[in-house]
């Protein structure tokens, strides 16, 4: 234990009975108290990347052979200590923990874990986020399938234990709605250990500084074309109507053409549409290059990996696929270099009840680690995105 930020409040407690309403006050501590990363890292066992299956480019040379564990000050790490009447104190631990993304997040290390957070239900959740001031925002349009829960609580994804995510900054892809801090909640675990299942985060910062300049500068000149061939519903699990989250199509290219997406509707009932981002783009607030892509979480061997798609009929496209801005397609070994350094620079962690993962979206890039033992490996996991 490192440091310790303690809270005494009094409240007021409300207490209502035969017509007359009293106001007992009662003080009650919660202690936020920072972890060192040895203590969790001493603790963990890392899954093997090196050749794992479903996941892309494993093979390649670039790939470690295990996952890190955290390190100092990536992400920072605090424990909840908290009294009973565990959500009486709501507004006030909120305020707490806001004050910690200010300090982490949004300072030199770009993620916080906060473990032992008493919320046992999205709802709760989605009240801690509430009182926490964040402008949320929607996964309307997203890569993968989400399912919103609440108000500002969505699935982390729905895809099967098995399937892997690349590393990704999330919503990069999309030119106006991107969020800047990105928060992940665990429900609850059932995780054996070195099973999988991590949400691995990844300094950004770090992979930029390592890539090629020949890369770069082709990448810099030309950016990245994202495609999307979405199928219907009756088609593919990937549909538009789970992307927008609608049955619509006008309702759908009222949503592309607020984008700037130019949506062509296939005689397949499917829906294809194109277009180039820069891969570099300039710090929204602090005005510095960032390397803010889905360079190869939106490349179609994302798909290629997935179990869901096994049996993929030859000639069908995949959901999404990226080239370089002029029509190149991406090699594999380009591929492999970045996803090494993207392992290279990740740290993992076993998902506990009660832990909240704070994430800079323009820093630090996440993903996930495949579950492919069986047994005790359920995860329960929420997510919001704020603006």
């Amino acid at each position: 234990m490192l440091s310790s930020v303690k809270n005494l409040f009094n409240k007021a407690a409300l207490t209502r009975g035969l017509g007359q309403e009293s106001v007992t006050l009662r003080k009650s501590p919660f202690t936020l108290e920072r972890v060192s990363a040895n203590s969790v890292a001493s603790r963990y066992v890392p899954p093997r990347i090196r050749g794992r299956p479903w996941t892309p480019s494993s093979d390649h040379y670039t790939i470690p052979e295990t996952l890190a564990p955290v390190r100092d000050n990536f992400p920072v790490i605090y424990h909840a200590d908290i009294a009973e009447h565990k959500m009486d104190y709501l507004e006030d631990l909120a305020s707490e923990v806001m004050n910690l993304v200010e300090d982490h997040v949004e300072g030199s290390s770009g993620a916080l874990l906060v473990r032992n957070l008493p919320f046992e239900t999205v709802h709760q959740f989605n009240r801690f986020i509430n009182h926490m001031n964040f402008e949320c925002m929607s996964y309307l349009g997203g890569i993968v399938m989400r399912m919103q829960l609440d108000e500002s609580v969505w699935a982390s994804s729905q895809e099967p234990p098995e399937a892997s995510i690349d590393h990704h900054t999330e919503m990069s892809y999309k030119p106006k709605r991107y969020p800047s801090l990105v928060l992940f909640y665990c429900l609850n675990s059932l995780l054996d250990d070195g099973v999988g299942g991590e949400t691995t985060i990844c300094d950004v910062r770090r992979v930029f500084s390592e890539l090629g300049s020949g890369l770069l500068a082709k990448l810099e000149r030309e950016g990245i074309k994202y495609i999307r061939d979405i199928a219907d519903e009756t088609v593919d699990v990937w549909n538009w109507q789970g992307t927008f989250q609608t049955s619509s199509r006008e309702e759908v290219e009222r949503f592309c053409a607020e984008e700037g997406w130019d949506p062509v509707w296939n005689a397949d009932g499917s829906l294809t549409y194109s277009y180039v981002l820069p891969a570099v783009i300039p710090h929204p607030k602090r005005g510095h290059d960032i390397f803010f892509n889905h360079l190869s979480a939106h490349h179609e061997t994302l798909w290629s990996t997935n179990p869901t798609y096994v049996n993929h009929p030859i000639g069908r496209p995949y959901p999404s696929n990226t080239t370089f801005g002029g029509g190149d397609p991406i090699d594999a070994e380009l591929l492999g270099v970045l996803r090494g350094l993207n392992w290279k620079h990740s740290v993992g962690f076993k998902w506990q009840a009660g832990d909240l993962l704070v994430m800079d979206n323009m820093h630090v890039a996440h993903a996930k680690v495949n579950i492919l033992t069986e047994g005790s490996t359920t995860r329960n996991l929420c997510v919001t995105l704020c603006k």
